[in-house]
């Protein structure tokens, strides 16, 4: 058979294969995103365990420093700064984290009481009552790192509106549970395994 006679039959299967190619593509590309949606939550899960926060707390910052112009990884390092701060300023009675604190009006010991996000919020509220920009930057900076000074851009708005923005949240998606996050955890862990 002659290459043009074979033209026509081919014709015929261009249809399909299109079609074919198309839906492998769209389920390919679903088969990503949800990869990459496990991924990104199951990361958000483990930076929360890792503070001992849950993962609806440090998802709500998140929204809230996005919101606000800051990055949910910006948000999450910042968070875990902190934590390490605290705990330093509550085992050294000392030191930048501790004098920050003590110069916002907060007790060290009653703030290492609070939940992170609680943390948070106090603080925040702490630092929009600093009336000298460089000074509330630099205070920002002893307590989040380098970060801190971007932070402001959040902190600035007070822990009303930042918990309205974590509210938003709620809303927008509902909330996880901790058998939730588990089993999310472990999909991404059987995504990883089989390669997807």
């Amino acid at each position: 058979q002659s290459a043009g006679g074979a033209i026509g039959p081919l014709k015929g299967l261009i249809g399909p294969l299109v079609g074919a190619a198309a839906a492998a593509l769209t389920v390919g590309a679903a088969i990503k995103g949800v990869s990459s949606a496990m991924s990104r939550l199951d990361e958000v899960t483990k930076k929360a365990k890792s503070m001992e926060m849950s993962t609806n707390a440090l998802m709500g910052l998140q929204h809230a420093a996005e919101q606000a112009g800051v990055s949910s990884d910006m948000m999450a390092k910042s968070m875990q700064k902190l934590q390490k701060n605290i705990g330093l300023a509550l085992i050294d009675q000392a030191g930048p984290a501790h004098d920050a604190l003590t110069q916002l009006g907060l007790d060290v010991n009653a703030i290492g009481a609070m939940s992170p996000e609680k943390q948070f919020l106090a603080i925040a509220d702490a630092l929009k009552n600093v009336a000298n920009p460089a000074e509330r930057a630099a205070l920002a900076v002893d307590l989040f790192g380098k970060a801190g000074q971007d932070l402001t851009i959040l902190t600035n708005q007070g822990s009303e509106a930042i918990q309205a923005q974590i509210d938003e949240l709620k809303r927008l998606q509902g909330t996880l549970s901790e058998t939730d996050t588990a089993n999310i955890e472990a999909a991404n862990d059987a995504w990883h395994k089989v390669g997807l």
